[in-house]
Order: structure tokens, then C-alpha cells, then sequence
């Protein structure tokens, strides 16, 4: 299946199985971002990083969405 963007959101990627996706995602084409309070092993693989509590970033990130999506 198809995968444009996986967004992470509060993992520390280290347990199996879902620690693989984002390989799997990144080999298949996709974009890869997170969210997340510390480091993972998979950081020098992403293509965006936010450092943060996932419950104050995403109602942010989903509010600029929106704005964006509204002027489109």
C-alpha cells in the first residue's frame, strides 16, 4: 500500500512492531515526521521534528492546518 507522509506522534520507536514503519514508510517514498518529548533511533531518517508534548503540539499543528486548508 501507499504512504505519502507517516507522521509519529509520542514513540520512542524502539517497540516492535510498530518501530519498523518508518523504515518501511521512508524505503516505499514516504516523508517521514514526529513528534515527540526525547530522541529516537530513527531521527536521522525524518524529514521533520518537533520537540513537544504531543497533546500541545497537535491541536497547533491542527489549527495551522486548518488556516491553511480554509485559504486554499
Amino acid at each position: 500500500s501507499r504512504c505519502d507522509l507517516l507522521l509519529v506522534v509520542g514513540s520512542s520507536l524502539f517497540v516492535q512492531p510498530f518501530a519498523s514503519l518508518p523504515a518501511r514508510a521512508k524505503d516505499g517514498g514516504a516523508r517521514l515526521a514526529i513528534v515527540n518529548l526525547s530522541s529516537t533511533p530513527y531521527d536521522a531518517d525524518m524529514d521533520l521534528i518537533v520537540r513537544g508534548a504531543a497533546g500541545e503540539v497537535l491541536p497547533r499543528m491542527v489549527t495551522h492546518l486548518d488556516a491553511d486548508l480554509a485559504s486554499a
